[in-house]
């Protein structure tokens, strides 16, 4: 774990001690964080255990220490490259499947997401496409017979694909299973007293460079098969390498994580390139691993209750951000680890609030929530968070700031008041992009932006770029709604009571989207929108910015309009032309309108 010391002496300062884990010759860290007296001891050590002849290594370590009055300058550096193609990737949210059981089952799931609109979205898959049951699931090829075998599952990918998704399958080189075609006892890390060392249960953990020759070999073959464009390529970093570190004396770099840090960071590399530079883990020590693969669930296996815990995005969103694109705080269920009630009917809304506010905070690419929630959130995590993510994502802030009594104060100065415990957050990214998050479970938060007057409820959140992007969650005439701006979509859900937003105004959630073939509009209704209006938005935008087709729209005599129900079929509609505006309501439950500014014949 990492520590930083605080001194709220005269003058106060922090401090840091880091080991170098890329030049380390040692076997493990150990930690010991405590002060005594005037004795401070801050994250411990290194041990040198002995290999299995016995001897240990020579040691060679480089430490760190920092002393300064600026906290963010303790803050140790990851020394990776950055991931090959991040950018793109955090243009999509993320969703696992945790299977699937069933093919079919799962694509048909999947359409009714993509008939809301959900185009950009990474899919993977989970370790069952391999096996029926007790079998190998890892070092393979061949997929589950149980469920089709290889053409059922290329076919599922194919189709899935057709969706506009990215999908990739569950690979990892960890947990090596007797039962393996490939099975080697010679190819097994061993403990120090000569005994294999295991993995998950039924598997042993494969020498690491072993596991480097079978990615080489396997990855391109899988990645051929089922014309994968993405993988889940599980454990690398969520076990550490000193749990993970080979003392086998016949083996290379025996005795020292870095043998197997090295060897893992090289296979993630190596998944980047063979899966069109989409390769994701499972994290937890994914702050080593930083760039080495795409990016990582966004967790920690501790007793740290995420939910509960103050925003300290600081090591996230300096260090790790700008390299990788980790996603979620990970996924809904783990993030409120610890708190039972909160999918409760009372508390469902307020959670998902929270979960997508902390996803903001920390940086970090949406997972999308599930439709088993409710579709409304599902819709309001992919469209609350699509644009946004997109304009932060592998964006090192150039500040970050804490909301106080009167105003912000710096990250510094408000870990010394204990300001930062109130979760009010201020982040300013490099280009333009300034968002205000407060994460307070209790307090409104009150404040001015340029000049405008702001309420954030708890878990509310404000995202200005200059006049091309805002989106906020906050407290409007005494109620909290959703809006987003920006030339790709519009959102807005006034939970219930009628939303006028950039030309468009309706009581339910409605994203409202270029037509990507013909000049008009794409709008999906996603609940509670019994009708919609559309006016001449102010300002002036580009002609390829959907709100100046919202604009032409409003000002057209003549519109063609279909509406779509959940089984692509079309439902009638009825309209009514006001000076300057259109409403238009479906005579029918409809989820997709399609709206031409040229009407037929």
């Amino acid at each position: 774990h990492l520590h930083v010391l605080v001194s709220r002496g005269e003058p106060p300062f922090f401090a840091s001690v880091w080991m170098d884990w890329y030049r380390s010759n040692a076997s493990a860290p150990f930690a010991v964080d405590m002060i005594e007296g005037n004795e401070v001891r801050l994250n411990g050590g290194v041990r040198y255990a002995p290999k299995t002849d016995g001897e240990r290594n020579d040691m060679f370590e480089r430490f760190f220490l920092t002393f300064s009055p600026t906290f963010e300058e303790t803050l140790p550096t990851i020394a990776n490259p950055p991931a090959k193609r991040g950018q793109e990737a955090g243009t999509r949210l993320w969703q696992e499947s945790w299977g699937p059981q069933d093919y079919a089952r799962e694509h048909e799931r999947s359409q009714k997401l993509r008939t809301y609109g959900i185009e950009m979205l990474t899919q993977c898959n989970h370790e069952i496409t391999w096996r029926d049951g007790g079998e190998s699931f890892t070092f393979r090829t061949q997929s589950a017979p149980g469920k089709g075998g290889d053409a059922a599952l290329q076919q599922y990918i194919q189709n899935q694909r057709s969706l506009g998704w990215r999908s990739g399958l569950y690979t990892n080189y960890t947990d090596y299973a007797p039962v393996n075609e490939y099975w080697d006892v010679d190819m097994v890390m061993r403990r120090s007293d000569g005994n294999l060392v295991t993995a998950w249960p039924r598997c042993y953990s494969p020498k690491a460079l072993f596991a480097v020759e079978m990615d080489r070999k396997l990855a391109p073959l899988i990645q051929k098969k089922f014309n994968t464009n993405a993988a889940y390529t599980d454990v690398h970093t969520a076990v550490s390498p000193w749990d993970r570190c080979d003392f086998d004396a016949r083996a290379p770099g025996a005795g020292t994580f870095a043998a197997t840090f090295y060897a893992y960071g090289e296979l993630l590399l190596h998944d980047q390139d063979v899966y069109d530079g989409h390769c994701w883990s499972e994290g937890h020590h994914q702050w080593l691993y930083s760039g080495l693969c795409t990016g990582n669930y966004g967790l920690t296996y501790s007793n740290l209750h995420l939910w509960d815990y103050p925003y300290l995005p600081h090591f996230d969103l300096m260090k790790m951000h700008p390299l990788n694109v980790d996603m979620g705080m990970p996924w809904t269920s783990h993030f409120f680890n610890g708190n039972e009630n909160w999918s409760n009917p009372e508390n469902i809304v307020t959670s998902i609030d929270q979960f997508i506010a902390a996803t903001i905070a920390y940086g970090h690419i949406g997972w999308l929530v599930e439709e088993a929630y409710g579709i409304r959130k599902t819709c309001r995590s992919y469209y609350m968070l699509q644009q946004l993510q997109s304009r932060y994502v592998m964006r090192e802030p150039l500040e970050i700031r804490y909301g106080a009594e009167f105003g912000t104060v710096s990250s510094s100065q408000a870990l010394l008041t204990g300001d930062w415990k109130r979760s009010r957050l201020f982040v300013r990214y490099p280009n333009d992009l300034q968002i205000l998050i407060n994460g307070n479970a209790k307090e409104h938060w009150d404040f001015t932006h340029d000049g405008v007057k702001h309420t954030l409820p708890p878990y509310g959140w404000l995202a200005v770029s200059g006049r091309d992007f805002y989106e906020s969650s906050e407290w409007i005439d005494g109620r909290r709604c959703d809006r987003v701006g920006s030339p790709e979509y519009l959102f807005l859900d006034g939970r219930g009571e009628f939303l006028q937003y950039e030309g468009v105004g309706t009581s339910g959630a409605l994203a409202v989207l270029r037509s990507k073939e013909e000049s008009g509009l794409t709008l999906y209704a996603i609940e509670g929108v019994d009708m919609f209006t559309l006016q001449i938005v102010a300002g002036d935008f580009p002609a390829d910015d959907v709100r100046s087709v919202i604009t032409e729209a409003a000002r057209s005599e003549r519109l063609t309009i279909q509406a779509f129900n959940q089984n692509n079929e079309r439902v009638g509609i009825a309209r009514v032309r006001r000076p300057g505006s259109w409403e238009i309501r479906s005579l029918e439950p409809a989820i997709r309108f399609e709206l031409r500014l040229k009407s037929e014949g």
